[in-house]
């Protein structure tokens, strides 16, 4: 990983869309962004989790999980 911005962001918007969490990650040439709002708590996971599956949706990621056959 080279780089990682992670922001949360009290918003005008009236609850429950009080909060903005945003991250972008860069692995090595691939740039990975996830944004959500909600409450603070609510922000936070939804962002994490939309990281998470963009992760896992990587070459990168698919290459280094990969089980060999006959392991």
């Amino acid at each position: 990983m080279l780089f990682v911005r992670a922001t949360l962001s009290k918003v005008a918007d009236p609850p429950p869309r009080s909060a903005l969490a945003s991250v972008r990650a860069d692995l090595n040439g691939t740039v990975l962004n996830a944004q959500t709002a909600g409450s603070i708590e609510e922000a936070v996971g939804l962002t994490a989790d939309r990281l998470r599956v963009r992760l896992e949706r990587t070459p990168e990621h698919s290459r280094l999980t990969r089980v060999s056959p006959g392991r």
